[in-house]
């Protein structure tokens, strides 16, 4: 058995967890050599600030990046906002992720602050310093933005979905 835990969780209480609640988690009988059972606390006790930090920081690596395709499943179906607060729909949203990547050669440097994330209700704000590095396009030049990101992300159907984004340089 494996017990998986997030680094903030203090030792006290992985301790109590471990014989107070896991303890008592009744599982199958199957015995296999060479498996394990992996148990992860954040599936007992989720951690909502955690989740929408590291979902805003995988979105903003994506964003900032040519591997693949602008993830449709980041950006929220219910609703989607500019940065100045007005609604637009999913595909000018996509819109302008692609005319932003088109405009980037390739992206260079890539540094992200600590996110600093408030929760409201279905919705969580999170912001982190972030800097970055690229070649424009058309004139192969190297250029840097640097700024705070602003993600705002609402919880649906059990995971944070994006709803805005303001990045420096975006």
């Amino acid at each position: 058995i494996e017990v998986h835990f997030d680094a903030s969780v203090p030792p006290v209480e992985r301790y109590r967890f471990i014989t107070e609640e896991l303890l008592k988690e009744e599982m199958d009988d199957i015995r296999v050599d060479g498996m394990t059972q992996h148990f992860i606390y954040e599936e007992f006790h989720p951690n909502q600030k955690l989740d929408a930090e590291l979902e805003a920081e995988m979105f903003l690596r994506e964003l900032l990046g040519h591997e693949a395709a602008a993830r449709l499943l980041s950006f929220s179906n219910n609703e989607l906002s500019a940065p100045d607060g007005s609604a637009i729909s999913s595909e000018e949203m996509l819109k302008r992720v692609e005319e932003f990547r088109n405009g980037v050669v390739v992206f260079l440097e890539k540094e992200m602050g600590k996110p600093v994330c408030t929760l409201e209700g279905d919705y969580a704000t999170v912001r982190l310093p972030l800097s970055w590095e690229g070649l424009h396009a058309e004139s192969l030049e190297q250029f840097r933005e640097e700024g705070t990101a602003t993600v705002r992300l609402r919880r649906e159907e059990e995971q944070w979905c994006v709803v805005q984004a303001n990045v420096p340089g975006f």
